[in-house]
């Protein structure tokens, strides 16, 4: 098990792996995934990523990504609450496609590997993977309190004043 794209909603609909057919296949059965794709290369995993993101986004970002953009965090800042891609990978040949997706996830075993400067969020438990229902969850309630306190801020900032 060495490098995974993983496309989420809320869930994982597919593993990447740079592996060979049945180590990719193992592991897609070992987490309950039925599609997967093994044996690619860096080019193709950063192709996936970039076709993914085209084919999710609603057509006014559609425009935009036929556009240069300037950088990651452009490109967030644009993001919607479309289908978002999730990579996870283990080693610099993820570094592109790490980069390119909505949230890139580092498997690392120190924070000073070179896939890190390359990803938005670095895990470094040694447990991989297994760690993504746990780091999705975690997403999920920090954008649920976020939301209420800006939604709380706006109440505040437009209450009328006595």
């Amino acid at each position: 098990m060495r490098v995974f794209g993983v496309a989420c909603r809320r869930r994982v609909r597919c593993v990447s792996a740079g592996d060979n057919a049945s180590v990719a296949a193992h592991v897609a059965q070992t987490v309950g995934i039925k599609r997967w794709r093994a044996s690619m290369r860096p080019e193709e995993k950063l192709a996936y990523v970039q076709q993914h993101d085209a084919a999710h986004a609603p057509p006014g970002e559609q425009q935009q990504g036929q556009q240069q953009r300037q950088g990651k965090q452009q490109q967030q800042r644009q993001a919607s609450a479309h289908d978002g891609l999730i990579m996870v990978g283990d080693g610099i040949n993820d570094a592109p496609a790490l980069a390119a997706a909505r949230v890139g996830v580092a498997v690392a075993s120190t924070p000073s590997d070179m896939v890190a400067a390359a990803a938005d969020i670095l895990l470094l438990n040694g447990q991989g993977v297994s760690n993504l229902p746990w780091l999705l969850a975690v997403a999920h309630k920090t954008r649920k309190v976020t939301r209420e306190v800006c939604a709380a801020g706006e109440v505040v900032v437009n209450a009328p004043h006595a």
